[in-house]
């Protein structure tokens, strides 16, 4: 009787013995799993990062020229301007001579 209770015991242990090793194993599976997750998640979020680094250079990028764009058409505009404002006043002296011209040969 004692031979048969040592024997039921070991059984028992190698029971408890398998079952902790399954247990062991489906932990380790557990850990692999979320390893692998996170080691996904992490390269996402580096891919994002790198993406989120190009586009920001894009837009400085864009923004140079788009101030470049307008500094170059404010600098032709004022230039326009410039002329305009020049044929202007020789329209108003040529204006002002004719009229003074006129104005003189009505006195004669």
């Amino acid at each position: 009787s004692d031979c048969y209770s040592m024997k039921d015991e070991n059984v028992d242990l190698r029971d408890k013995i398998e079952r902790f090793q399954a247990k062991v194993a489906d932990s380790e599976s557990s850990v692999t799993i979320i390893n692998d997750e996170l080691r996904r998640e992490q390269k996402e979020k580096t891919d994002l990062q790198e993406k989120l680094d190009r586009l920001e250079e894009q837009s400085a990028a864009f923004k140079e020229q788009v101030f470049a764009a307008k500094n170059a058409f404010e600098a032709a505009a004022q230039e326009n301007l410039a002329d305009v404002e020049y044929q202007l006043d020789d329209a108003l002296s040529q204006l002002a001579e004719s009229q003074h011209e006129a104005m003189q040969a009505k006195e004669t």
